[in-house]
């Protein structure tokens, strides 16, 4: 399954954009066919990757490509999610290509609310031990 290392891949690329210290609530992905990724096996692995994290929450988004299907015999193209289509002509002689694409679109983030100082009498930041 190499779901998995896609998915550890994707979350990697999260936490390299996402501000530090933000929630991630959502990341969007675009999938070509050629990449062979199956939906729930992705899902599956992404909340395994995430599982102990800090973006164990974080839904994943997956738009998936189709693939484009030329038939020989008459030239019609036409896009689809099934590469083993016939034609409408009624030609099994057809050719499916695609995209390998995999690309991180979007996050959707709640940044970080300003923590306000802990009042204190004598304005001391009162995280740091007196010296």
């Amino acid at each position: 399954m190499h779901e998995l290392s896609i998915a550890q891949a994707i979350l990697n690329l999260v936490c390299d954009h996402a501000p530090r210290g933000s929630l991630v609530r959502r990341v969007g992905v675009r999938v070509g066919p050629l990449q062979a990724l199956e939906r729930p096996a992705l899902e599956l692995a992404w909340t395994a990757a995430t599982l102990d994290g800090p973006h164990r929450h974080a839904a994943l988004e997956i738009e998936y490509l189709p693939w484009t299907v030329r038939c020989n015999a008459c030239g019609r193209r036409w896009s689809t999610e099934d590469p083993l289509a016939t034609c409408a002509c009624g030609s099994e002689d057809c050719a499916a290509s695609g995209s390998a694409e995999l690309t991180l679109l979007w996050l959707d983030v709640d940044e970080p609310e300003t923590i306000a100082p802990l009042p204190t009498d004598d304005h001391r930041d009162p995280l740091r031990p007196p010296l």
